[in-house]
């Protein structure tokens, strides 16, 4: 047995890290982000650029192309809804505050959006959402259901359907869990930017949060092009007293919930959410989200305040 495989076996962790890394290598390297850019200068598109937040500053040049990265006030609050790439984003009920966007690529092909919630001094909810602004080769997102085929997964549902173009219709979801306190939790420079500002912010992160990734993936018709979107839902497992995580880490793996009841009905009850919640992630990317669509009953995530008995 390698070096390599033993680690593989052993490290749950990194082999997930491995695996989204993987997943997200495609639109990497199609839309480079500033500081993969300045490593990789041979790759497509500009680096983005953060634009100046000093008014004062008469000489800031305005940002090449439409690439750009924004650090949005925190202090922020949403509700409901928000839009990306053309699509709608059903907001999970509570104060949701934008920590950070990015467009990247040469036209500006790929939006994501950072954001998190706020409910009695913690982080309770973080969204990461990731869309196609303009239809993009196929090739760019090969590999980004690799999460989905994890065995380690709580719950995981697939889908392909043929289109007249040739290509699929891809559709996957997953929940599993999130070790944030380990760094290399995602390997994308965007979101390690985003949780670097939450640490520069002194939110508090949890440092266990259960994790709902959706991934879709749509022919444009009449072109061998597609439209994706890719939106991961972080809640916390947190005692509404203490705000600590109900279960020591060793509890959230599949093996080991049984043993832990708090862990297991937290696990259950975010497998059941994840249904009605990425149902409604697939009406928003058609466009067809209406105001009845998102009822408070359907947005009540397991960590919600409402649940939180907020």
């Amino acid at each position: 047995m390698t070096a390599f495989t033993r680690l593989w076996k052993r490290a749950p962790l990194w082999r997930t890290a491995l695996l989204l890394g993987g997943a997200s290598a495609g639109l990497t390297a199609f839309f480079p982000t500033a500081s993969v850019k300045r490593h990789a200068p041979w790759l497509p598109g500009h680096a983005p650029t953060l634009p100046s937040t000093d008014k004062t500053d008469s000489s800031a040049q305005p940002v090449a192309d439409n690439d750009k990265v924004g650090a949005p006030d925190p202090n922020i609050t949403q509700h409901g809804a928000i839009r990306i790439a053309g699509h709608t984003i059903p907001l999970p009920a509570g104060d949701w505050h934008p920590i950070l966007t990015a467009q990247s690529g040469p036209r500006g092909e790929l939006s994501e959006q950072f954001l998190a919630r706020m409910d009695r001094g913690v982080i309770t909810g973080i969204i990461v959402a990731r869309a196609t602004q303009v239809p993009v080769p196929a090739t760019a997102v090969i590999g980004f259901d690799t999460p989905c085929h994890d065995d380690r997964n709580y719950y995981a549902h697939i889908s392909e359907k043929p289109a007249p173009s040739g290509l699929a219709v891809e559709e996957c979801t997953f929940t599993s869990n999130a070790i944030l306190s380990n760094a290399s939790v995602s390997t994308t420079p965007f979101d390690q930017a985003a949780f670097d500002r939450l640490r520069t912010l002194a939110y508090p992160i949890p440092p266990l949060m259960l994790s709902i990734g959706w991934f879709h993936v749509a022919p444009v018709p009449g072109t061998q092009n597609i439209e994706a979107e890719n939106i991961i839902t972080l809640i916390a497992p947190l005692d509404p007293q203490t705000n600590q995580v109900v279960a020591p880490p060793l509890a959230w793996t599949k093996e080991n919930l049984s043993k832990f009841p708090q862990a297991k009905q937290f696990v259950s009850d975010t497998n059941s959410w994840a249904k009605t919640w990425t149902n409604l992630l697939l009406t928003g990317f058609a466009q067809n989200l209406t105001t009845a669509d998102i009822a408070p009953a359907a947005l009540n995530d397991p960590a919600s305040p409402s649940r939180r008995g907020g």
